[in-house]
C-alpha cells in the first residue's frame, strides 16, 4: 500500500513541476560550465587530432626509410659481388655473363621489387638486363638491349665516385621514349662498377617499383583525418586525392604547390618537419630524403614532402561540437532532475506516510505498544494508557512483563515466543494487570517487523480489553 502511494505521487503534477525546475537549474549550471570551458575542450581535441596525424607521418617516414635502405643495400650487394666482379675482369665474358644473369634473375624473383635489373657499360649501352615480367624474371636478348646514354639517371650515376649510390626522383617509366601505360612509377638506383684496376666499367641499375612504397603510404594514410599529398622537391604531386594534379612534370602540367600555395611551400622549406598554419588551414609535414638512412645530402636535393592538410571541417570547431555537447548537457540534466526529484519526493511522501501511520495509531481504539529487538517498550498510543493506566514515560525502556498478571505459567510464554519467531505473528487471550492492580482479560495480536537482512527490528502488539 505504501509502495503504491509513493508510485502514484511520482506521477503527480507537483512532481513534474519540481523536475522541470531542477532541469532548468541543472541545464543552467552545466551549460555555464561548458561554455566557460568549451574553448579549452576544443583546443585539446584539436591537439589530439594533430598528435595522431604527426604519429602517422612519423610511421610513414620510418616505412619509407626502411624501403629506401633496402633497395640501396641490394644495389651495393650486387655491385660489389664476386660474380659481377669476375665478369668485369673476365676474358671469357660470354661464359661469366651467364652467372651474372642468373644472379640478377635470383634477385629479381626473391625481392619482387624491381622492374628491371641491368648493367650498362660506360657508353650507356645495356649489356645485361633482367625484367621482372610479373613474377617470371626474363633475361632480355642482346638484340633487344637499349642504349640509355641520353637518360639523366645514367649521366648522374656515371659521375659518382665508386661506392656512392645514385637515387633518381620518382617518375613514370618510359619505354622507347613513351610513358608506359598504365602508369608505372619508378625509382632508378644506380652505382658505378669498376674492374680490378679501379677503372670504370659502367653502371649497375635497379629499377624499383615506386608503387610498392606508395601503396604502403596510402594504407597508413587511409584513416587520416586530413587531405594527404606527397610532393617532390619541385613541388609536384606524386600522391594525392586529385588525380588531375598528379605527375604534372611528366605530363606537361604546371600544377605545383609552389604555384598554388607559395607561402605554405616557402615555410615548409625552412625545417625538415613542422606545422604551417595559413589562413584557416593547418599543414603538418615531414621530409622524406631519398638517401641512405634518411640523410639528405646538400649536393643531391632529392626528397619528398609528405603533407597532411587539416581544414576547419576536419578539426573540431565551436560550431561543429556545440550541438552534440548540448545534447549531452540536456540528457544529463534530464537524468539528474528526475533522479533528484524522485529522491526528494520519496523522502517527502515517506514522511507523510509516517505521519499518517502515527495518526492512525494515535486514534486507534485498541491499545498498541511497540518494543525493540530486546523487547524494550519504545512507543505506545493513548488507548494503551486508557486500558493499562500507564503513561508512556512510565513504561519506556521497560519489558512488557510489568503488565503480567501472574496467571499464566512459563510454558505459555515459551509457546507464545516460539510461535511468534516461527511464523512472525501470534494472537490469543492474555490475562494482564493494570496500574491499579486489577486483573483483566484482553485479546492480543503480536507481529514481528524485520529488516532487510531478516533481523528482528521491532515487535508490535495490539490488544483490546474483553472484560
Amino acid at each position: 500500500m505504501e509502495t503504491q502511494f509513493i508510485r502514484n505521487s511520482i506521477f503527480s503534477r507537483s512532481f513534474y513541476q519540481q523536475c522541470l525546475l531542477l532541469f532548468l537549474l541543472f541545464s543552467l549550471a552545466l551549460g555555464s560550465l561548458y561554455f566557460g570551458r568549451r574553448h579549452i575542450v576544443i583546443d585539446n581535441e584539436n591537439l589530439l587530432i594533430e598528435s595522431r596525424e604527426r604519429d602517422r607521418l612519423a610511421l610513414i617516414q620510418q616505412t619509407a626509410r626502411f624501403n629506401i635502405n633496402g633497395f640501396i643495400s641490394d644495389t651495393l650487394l650486387l655491385s660489389k659481388g664476386e660474380i659481377l666482379f669476375r665478369y668485369l675482369n673476365s676474358r671469357k665474358k660470354q661464359i661469366d655473363r651467364v652467372y651474372v644473369e642468373k644472379e640478377f634473375v635470383t634477385m629479381s624473383r626473391e625481392r619482387a621489387a624491381y622492374d628491371q635489373i641491368r648493367y650498362l657499360d660506360s657508353h650507356g649501352q645495356e649489356l645485361i638486363r633482367v625484367n621482372y615480367n610479373n613474377g617470371s624474371p626474363a633475361i632480355i636478348p642482346e638484340h633487344l638491349l637499349q642504349n640509355k646514354s641520353s637518360r639523366y639517371y645514367f649521366k648522374e650515376s656515371l659521375s659518382l665516385e665508386h661506392g656512392e649510390v645514385y637515387i633518381s626522383p620518382l617518375d613514370l617509366n618510359k619505354e622507347n621514349g613513351q610513358i608506359e601505360l598504365p602508369f608505372k612509377p619508378m625509382i632508378r638506383v644506380g652505382t658505378k662498377v669498376v674492374d680490378g684496376y679501379g677503372r670504370s666499367k659502367g653502371v649497375l641499375f635497379l629499377n624499383y617499383y615506386g608503387e610498392r612504397i606508395l601503396s604502403k603510404i596510402r594504407l597508413i594514410l587511409s584513416s587520416s583525418a586530413g587531405e594527404s599529398v606527397i610532393f617532390n622537391s619541385d613541388g609536384f604531386s606524386l600522391l594525392g586525392p586529385h588525380r588531375d594534379d598528379l605527375w604534372g612534370f611528366m605530363l606537361g602540367k604546371d600544377t605545383t604547390i609552389k604555384q598554388q600555395h607559395p607561402i605554405v611551400w616557402k615555410e615548409m622549406q625552412k625545417e625538415p618537419a613542422g606545422t604551417v598554419r595559413y589562413k584557416h588551414d593547418t599543414y603538418l609535414y615531414v621530409t622524406i630524403p631519398l638517401a641512405y638512412d634518411g640523410n639528405l645530402s646538400s649536393l643531391q636535393q632529392n626528397y619528398w614532402k609528405l603533407v597532411i592538410k587539416l581544414t576547419p571541417e576536419k578539426l573540431f570547431s565551436a560550431d561543429s561540437v556545440v550541438l552534440s555537447h548540448l545534447l549531452i548537457i540536456v540528457t544529463v540534466s534530464l537524468l539528474l532532475s528526475w533522479f533528484v526529484g524522485y529522491l526528494l519526493h520519496q523522502k517527502r511522501y515517506i514522511g507523510e506516510i509516517r505521519k499518517l501511520s502515527l495518526n492512525v495509531i494515535s486514534n486507534c481504539a485498541s491499545g498498541i505498544f511497540i518494543t525493540d529487538s530486546d523487547n524494550r517498550i519504545v512507543a505506545t498510543n493513548p488507548a494503551f494508557t486508557e486500558i493499562t493506566g500507564y503513561k508512556f514515560e512510565e513504561v519506556s525502556g521497560k519489558l512488557p512483563s510489568l503488565l503480567s498478571s501472574g496467571r499464566h505459567p512459563s510454558d505459555f510464554y515459551q509457546s507464545l515466543w516460539s510461535h511468534l519467531h516461527d511464523t512472525g505473528e501470534w494472537s490469543g487471550e492474555v490475562w494482564n494487570r493494570n496500574k491499579a492492580g486489577n486483573v483483566y482479560p484482553e485479546w492480543m495480536s503480536i507481529s514481528v517487523i524485520r529488516g532487510k537482512k531478516g533481523r528482528v527490528q521491532y515487535y508490535v502488539a495490539m490488544f483490546d480489553d474483553i472484560t
